[in-house]
């Protein structure tokens, strides 16, 4: 089971020019005595102001498989399917569409705490696979103890069709402290 949550504020000059927040549940069971195969059910939600989205939910599920699995490097790709429905915070009309949902994952062991990490999940509308949203993020992360962490993250989420007045990629830098239970 994976719970994972963030939320993103910024101003300058006292003036709000950002705020963000993105939820994800995922439940995952293997298949088999390999345990490398597995089906899994997820469902994101998120919220960006000044992309002009009120709140999107994305249920999905699907199959994923992994590659490698050991404590020095880790590999996975998953296929979804599932449903995309936004929200708009003006007038547009809101939208609901299937979505084909695939992911990889890659994971590597530099030192004896410190790993790198990408994530990249792709998210084509079955409709017209030219209307897409792509989110990756690539993480640089130092443990402290058992439970607690320092990451570095690169976050980009591209949207090839966005809102009116609203760009297509969004880009973050990110420092954290990042618990683990």
């Amino acid at each position: 089971m994976t719970l994972k949550g963030n939320l993103f504020y910024s101003s300058s000059d006292r003036k709000m020019n950002a705020q963000k927040w993105y939820a994800m549940g995922r439940y995952a069971f293997s298949l088999g005595e390999n345990k490398r195969a597995y089906l899994f059910f997820r469902n994101e939600t998120d919220h960006d102001r000044f992309a002009n989205i009120n709140y999107r939910i994305v249920p999905a599920s699907g199959v994923g498989y992994w590659v490698f699995d050991e404590p020095r490097i880790k590999l996975m790709g998953e296929m979804a399917a599932g449903w995309e429905h936004t929200d708009y915070r003006d007038g547009t009309d809101n939208n609901s569409d299937a979505a084909l949902i695939p992911r990889a994952y890659f994971e590597k062991n530099l030192f004896a705490n410190t790993t790198i990490s990408a994530d990249i999940v792709y998210y084509p509308i079955f409709e017209d696979f030219s209307d897409y949203r792509l989110r990756s993020e690539a993480n640089l992360s130092h443990k402290l103890n058992e439970k607690l962490a320092l990451n570095l993250s690169v976050i980009d989420e591209y949207d090839s069709q966005p809102a009116e007045n609203v760009k297509e990629n969004d880009l973050r830098l990110l420092s954290s402290v990042v618990y683990a239970f």
